[in-house]
């Protein structure tokens, strides 16, 4: 029967849990997941096998490799094998626990074994570099530059306190850029649309009571200063069978010009029946002239009536 390893001293503590990766010897107790540990680090600590034919018997580790392999003395009863939970001892006042955070979260630094070696490469490629400084290519740097070179990275324009200060003052919450902000800029333009524009129902709006094969004229306006046409929509809720109706879109361009067609009739043509009913138009700025008609191109079962509304505004 296998003795239970003797009490460790008093202030010693585990300094590692973890089983075997692969069948040992009664001298020898392998865990590939030592590799991170340099050579003779585990030496003159004492190792106890909590699980596995040599469950209990605690030994002293007289060397480590560097790589996997930790040898005891004196020979344990058995010889352990894979999977077989370990536990070392150690009564220094190290950073072994350290260790174990290091292999979780990645490889340290070829010369490093701490884990403070392990947070300088998020910051540089050099642990031994100043930590005043981002190096190009750290994992930190390709946070702050989409490239991840740094050399014309500025705090006081490009760190995350900056850029949070420029937003609140975009977003009008105050800052140094309050009066270019967003917010201010947007105010200020709906302020002067206030001041210039009476967006009002046009008096084009209305009923044509039967369309009747020829170009009839829906909306007609213009002014001496620029003014916006604001849209509108047309009832079609008379259209079945066959019957056809094509809108155009005219806008002149220069004082006395003429009307310039600026729709297509294919893209503004309708057939039959229509779903949604209501046909809406878009809007823009003008100054000259913009008239919009309609043309009942096929009669089907009869010409048809149209309700239609628009819009426009004009400086006040």
């Amino acid at each position: 029967m296998t003795a239970i390893f003797p009490p460790v001293a008093s202030g010693t503590r585990v300094a590692r849990r973890a089983s075997t990766t692969a069948s040992g010897s009664t001298s020898h107790i392998i865990d590939t997941g030592l590799s991170i540990f340099a050579a003779d680090y585990w030496n003159g600590n004492l190792i106890a096998m909590r699980s596995g034919s040599a469950r209990g018997a605690a030994r002293t580790i007289t060397d480590f490799d560097g790589t996997k392999i930790l040898t005891v003395s004196p020979a344990l009863p058995a010889s352990p094998g894979t999977s077989e939970v370990y536990e070392i001892f150690t009564d220094k006042d190290d950073d072994a626990d350290v260790h174990l955070i290091v292999a979780d979260i990645g490889d340290p630094s070829a010369d490093g074994t701490t884990l403070f070696d392990s947070i300088k490469y998020l910051y540089q490629q050099d642990s031994g570099a100043s930590m005043a400084s981002v190096a190009t290519d750290s994992i930190l740097s390709h946070i702050l530059a989409v490239d991840g070179d740094v050399a014309d990275y500025d705090d006081t324009t490009d760190s995350l306190e900056a850029i949070s200060n420029k937003v609140g003052a975009y977003s009008g919450d105050g800052g140094a850029e309050q009066d270019d902000s967003v917010k201010a800029s947007l105010d200020l333009v709906h302020d002067e649309l206030d001041a210039q524009l009476d967006i009002a129902r046009s008096a084009s709006s209305a009923s044509l009571a039967t369309l009747d094969g020829s170009e009839q004229t829906l909306y007609e306006d213009s002014d001496t200063v620029p003014y916006f046409f604001g849209g509108g929509a047309v009832d079609l809720t008379q259209m079945a069978d066959t019957r056809e109706v094509v809108f155009k879109i005219y806008a002149k361009v220069k004082s006395g010009g003429s009307y310039i067609k600026m729709s297509s009739d294919a893209a503004n043509t309708y057939t039959g029946a229509q779903d949604p009913d209501l046909i809406m138009f878009d809007g823009f700025y003008n100054v000259y002239g913009v008239k919009v008609t309609i043309d009942q191109t096929v009669a089907g079962a009869g010409y048809i009536a149209v309700d239609h509304e628009w819009f426009d505004g004009k400086s006040t």
